[in-house]
């Protein structure tokens, strides 16, 4: 643009069009490439937590195993929510208390064992 605005191809009026247009469409990209980072960190940090969440409940048995009744009675009433039962399937509710500026609103399903 600026070697036609020397050889006088493009008026001045013109060439500044062109240039806010250009940096207009910049900030634009700009914008989109940092909310393209910051949805790829956020993707990056859900599937990290996913990961974690599932080698813990993978895990959960064998520290179930360890502890006496009350400690597991305890435990089970601070993460099941609720017991739904219909015909052959049972599904359980629970929550994990994880702190709050980590949390997603995260559904994670897990296979039954």
């Amino acid at each position: 643009m600026l070697d036609a605005y020397k050889i006088e191809a493009i008026v001045l009026p013109a060439l500044k069009q062109k240039m806010d247009e250009i940096k207009t469409e910049e900030v634009k990209v700009r914008e989109e490439k940092s909310r393209l980072e910051r949805e790829l960190k956020k993707a990056e940090a859900q599937e990290l937590n996913e990961e974690k969440l599932y080698q813990f409940c993978r895990s959960l048995p064998t520290t179930l195993a360890t502890l006496n009744f009350e400690d597991r009675r305890q435990i089970l009433r601070e993460v099941v929510d609720k017991i739904v039962v219909g015909g052959d399937d049972v599904t359980i509710y629970g929550i994990i208390p994880m702190p709050e500026d980590r949390v997603n609103n995260m559904l994670i399903e897990l296979p039954s064992s």
